[in-house]
């Protein structure tokens, strides 16, 4: 009975670091992503 929690409970907590780090790798790619549009719009006005 215990293990059988302790299992769905460490797959839970691995799907939530999953999510976090999917959620943390998109920050990055959307800021990346408008550094990038940014700097094509400096490109374009120049």
């Amino acid at each position: 009975m215990y293990s059988h929690l302790h299992y769905h409970l460490s797959k839970h907590l691995e799907g939530v670091e999953h999510l976090s780090f999917l959620f943390l790798s998109a920050k990055n790619f959307n800021r990346k992503a408008i550094m990038v549009f940014s700097m094509e719009q400096m490109d374009c006005r120049f």
